[in-house]
């Protein structure tokens, strides 16, 4: 027999025969899965050599009756209420396995509409991407104004003008995917749907905005299939620059564990 263990909460599963641990995409928390084996003390997370060659003592296993703590994986008496170890609650007493298999039948329900995607929005990272953006990006205009009265003063050629406008995208570029990776980092999530998802409304809420201020003056002199145009195409540049921003955030934690 073999078991997936969740890395954030620690939840874990037997897996059925025929299944394998490519069959869930992640925990219901958003963490991802590994490979468990039993130990006396519970269930612990198992290495990849050891998943191959792992096989559990059917003799033992066959005699487990004690209660395992989904939590911890604490190995508890039959009849506890409260694990001996985290004090968590004992639903399944009695069994000898958490009951992990809905993982499958809730992803494929979310797979049918977009409620899944509704839940995966973290409005503390949203917010905290759009306060960097705003804040970061009134510290470069200033900036920039600056670089742009000292090169007029000094009547800068056009090859320097081309250079420093260069400088200037740039800038921004970094900004937005910055401001995808504080928000996606904000909510420490290892799911790289919930990173991307995050990530990419900060630059769309941007978008909106800026859309929305210079609204009037667009609708009168363009109409409203330009603002249009602008919004939608706002929406789709900068959310894409954003969500990646989210993804890189993503992929550092689940790679190297710094953030």
């Amino acid at each position: 027999m073999k078991y997936i263990i969740c890395d954030e909460c620690g939840g874990f599963y037997e897996l059925e025969k025929g299944e394998s641990i490519e069959d869930f995409e992640s925990c219901l928390c958003g963490g991802s899965l590994s490979y468990a084996e039993l130990t006396p003390k519970g269930i612990k997370k198992t290495t990849k050599k050891v998943e191959k060659d792992y096989k559990v003592n059917i003799r033992h296993s066959e005699n487990l009756s004690e209660n395992i703590c989904p939590l911890c994986g604490q190995i508890n008496k039959v009849k506890a209420i409260f694990c001996s170890k985290c004090g968590k609650i004992l639903k399944n007493r009695g069994s000898n396995r958490y009951d992990y298999s809905h993982v499958l039948e809730e992803r494929e329900k979310r797979k049918k509409s977009l409620r899944g995607l509704y839940e995966r929005i973290d409005l503390w990272g949203v917010g905290c991407g759009i306060i960097f953006l705003i804040v970061m990006t009134v510290i470069s205009n200033i900036i920039i104004f600056l670089g742009l009265v000292r090169l007029t003063v000094q009547n800068a050629n056009e090859p320097t003008l081309f250079a420093f406008l260069g400088g200037v995208s740039l800038i921004s570029l970094t900004l937005f995917l910055l401001s995808g990776f504080i928000s996606a980092a904000a909510i420490g999530t290892r799911s790289y749907i919930d990173g991307g998802v995050n990530g990419a409304l900060v630059g769309i809420c941007i978008a909106i905005v800026v859309s929305i201020i210079p609204g009037a003056l667009i609708l009168v002199y363009l109409g409203i299939i330009q603002w249009l145009t602008i919004l939608i195409g706002g929406c789709i540049v900068y959310g894409i620059l954003t969500g990646a921003g989210g993804l890189i955030a993503v992929a550092v934690r689940k790679h190297t564990g710094i953030i």
